[in-house]
């Protein structure tokens, strides 16, 4: 069976409210966890992010920087598996959700996956997500193999995505 070693990253910043769902969900993950490490990245929450996260056994950064594309890539600075997942802290990941990534990697090929993305809550604002006339989460109805990533939509949701390590130092 293929099972690399690999880091989630998660940038937060003021999530109480929600990181804690993310935490739980990332706890019953189906990987072993001896080749998973989750890193959380926060930019300097002044609520209780960071008392919520530190009650799990998981790694805390504090970034003094603010910003996502910060906070990830300190992430992947501080993370050392050879896939590197991504999910924000007002998300929750199925049990699955790790071996369904890195089935993927198999290919050698692969450099990048990304997935589709659903709401969880009923908020009038996630409903609107997925169900205005342009939804703002990703949907995918079949998997493409993409030689370039164009815009606008040929590039996965960055909550939900996965690099090779390799590919994503290369590209920088």
């Amino acid at each position: 069976m293929y099972e690399p070693a690999v880091s989630v990253i998660v940038p937060v910043f003021n999530a109480e409210r929600t990181v804690g769902d993310l935490l739980d969900s990332l706890m019953k993950v189906d990987y072993d966890k001896d080749k998973l490490e989750i890193i959380l990245v926060d930019g300097g929450s002044t609520d209780r992010t960071q008392e919520i996260i530190q009650s799990y056994p998981v790694k805390l950064i504090v970034e003094k920087k603010r910003g996502l594309n910060v906070a990830r890539n300190t992430g992947v600075k501080n993370s050392s598996g050879e896939i590197l997942l991504f999910t924000d802290s007002d998300c929750v990941v199925s049990k699955d959700w790790i071996r369904q990534i890195v089935k993927n990697f198999r290919d050698k090929e692969v450099g990048c996956v990304g997935g589709n993305v659903s709401r969880y809550e009923d908020a009038f604002l996630s409903r609107y997500a997925d169900e205005s006339i342009m939804p703002v989460l990703r949907r995918f109805k079949r998997q493409r193999r993409l030689e370039n990533v164009e815009p606008p939509m040929n590039y996965p949701a960055g909550c939900n995505m996965a690099f090779r390590r390799e590919v994503f130092d290369k590209v920088g």
